[in-house]
């Protein structure tokens, strides 16, 4: 049995949240003035029009206007200001 198939026995027979038993990131968008990301793997760029941060998959890319990372620790992040676009740039279209 694979690490992969152990863990979503665990997950499912725990009812842990994806997120937490696989490490995948989890995105909340609140309306377009709010995005709330859990398990980012750290901020590639950060600009008030543009904010780019890393995950377990990809990339992810907000872009907007007056953008601010209103909270940010090792796990967890807050992006509040006007966010007109969310991209996720999967692992391999990223390293093109």
């Amino acid at each position: 049995m694979t690490k992969q198939r152990i863990r979503a026995i665990a997950t499912d027979s725990l009812e842990l949240p994806a997120e937490i038993a696989f490490q995948t990131a989890k995105l909340v968008l609140v309306g377009n003035h709010m995005l709330k990301a859990i398990n980012h793997r750290g901020i590639l760029l950060y600009e008030t029009e543009q904010i780019r941060f890393r995950t377990e998959s990809g990339l992810v890319e907000i872009r907007g206007s007056e953008l601010t990372l209103s909270e940010l620790n090792e796990e967890y992040l807050r992006i509040e200001g006007h966010i007109c676009s969310l991209q996720l740039i999967e692992a391999g279209e990223a390293a093109q």
